[in-house]
């Protein structure tokens, strides 16, 4: 048992990469699982006629999860892992029993979660009447909007200067092998100039022009997470990202224009039309820049519903792993519309209903939703 809790104490350091210590801590991880399997073994052995095997077998589960799923998750679980083992080691005989059979069904349930990724997000500023806010930490966009409504001015966005970048750099470079930082396209903000220009300071951070922007710069982030698990160097990881950035596809369809007039994005001739008509334009992200490649008309829920199939059914070039659906607020009736469309047309492995952020709900307003993927 000492040479298990030593292999939790040595993890700490395998997370931080304290490369004196770090072959030491992989063999006492090794010796970790031995140790477990052994005392799990001897344990079912002892206590078979008075308690349950299945409880035990828990306890030397939970002692195994964290040296081999913890390389892939954070040390929050790890702390919890070791915590709830140790509850369960101190408990008194008569609820043991029940205790491993908790321990057991709460490693079942952590093996069936997904990974999480450890993402770490940079908000962006939005400023409201003068002031400076980070996007979704110090305003939400229930306020933007609400503020507009009441007679407000639109918001503005700001990107992050160089100093704040080399800052947030500074942070990570000294703790991991190497940062990845994906930007929103270099078309819409100097966010990316600003931070090719702090990471200039740094060898081992990497920085990347989504060339898109919202969810559709999150499947770059979600893809590169993904290549992080193989590829060996940074540049090997850039290398494929960049190959993949022109196969994401991004569009977004527009309730009403208010937002884009207001930004001087559209002229309010056009969007008075647009009303009139009762057009909804889909605009679609591509090379970095924005652009209306159709519009439809009708009710925005049964505009929805063509656009989702129109973007999704009779395909067979789209890499079916991710699909965002992402919006601001819509109707309950626009809702169901798409979720039924989706269901209809969309055969992905994983799809995730998100709401659009400040910075990309300043400028399209309530009365959006797009759907978001990568191309094969």
């Amino acid at each position: 048992m000492p040479m298990i809790f030593l292999g939790y104490i040595f993890r700490i350091a395998t997370i931080l990469k304290i490369s004196d210590v770090y072959y030491l801590a992989l063999a006492l991880n090794i010796a970790q699982v031995v140790g477990a399997l052994y005392c799990t073994f001897k344990l079912c052995k002892r206590f078979s006629k008075h308690s349950s095997v299945a409880g035990w077998l828990g306890m030397g589960m939970m002692a195994i999860y964290v040296p081999i799923w913890g390389y892939t998750q954070s040390l929050y679980t790890d702390a919890f892992s070791l915590g709830f083992g140790i509850i369960v080691s101190a408990l008194t005989t008569k609820y043991r029993d029940l205790a491993m059979l908790i321990s057991f069904g709460v490693q079942l349930w952590m093996y069936a979660s997904p990974v999480a990724y450890d993402i770490s997000i940079i908000p962006l500023t939005v400023i409201k009447d003068g002031q400076n806010f980070r996007d979704s930490v110090d305003i939400t966009t229930a306020d933007i909007f609400a503020h507009v409504a009441g007679g407000g001015s639109l918001c503005s966005t700001a990107a992050l200067n160089i100093e704040e970048y080399t800052d947030v750099f500074s942070r990570y470079a000294g703790l991991y092998d190497g940062v990845i930082h994906i930007n929103i396209s270099s078309g819409f903000s100097s966010c990316y100039q600003n931070a090719r220009l702090a990471a200039e300071e740094f060898d081992n951070v990497r920085v990347i022009d989504s060339k898109n922007l919202s969810t559709g710069q999150g499947l770059v982030v979600i893809r590169a997470c993904e290549l992080a698990q193989t590829c060996e160097t940074l540049d090997e990881l850039v290398e494929k990202l960049e190959e993949i950035i022109p196969k994401v596809e991004a569009s977004f369809l527009l309730d009403r224009l208010e937002y884009m007039v207001k930004g001087g994005r559209c002229s309010s001739v056009a969007a008075l039309g647009a009303n009139l008509l009762g057009l909804k334009p889909c605009i679609e992200v591509k090379d970095g820049k924005m652009s209306v490649v159709k519009k439809y008309r009708g009710s925005f829920s049964k505009c929805l519903a063509s656009y989702v199939k129109d973007r999704l059914a009779n395909r067979d070039d789209l890499n079916r792993n991710h699909l965002f659906v992402t919006r601001t607020p819509v109707t309950d009736e626009c809702l169901r519309a798409v979720e039924d469309a989706v269901k209809e047309h969309a055969d992905f492995e994983n799809i995730y209903w998100t709401e659009a952020g400040c910075t990309v709900s300043c400028h399209c307003g309530p009365g959006t939703l797009g759907v978001l993927f990568i191309r094969k």
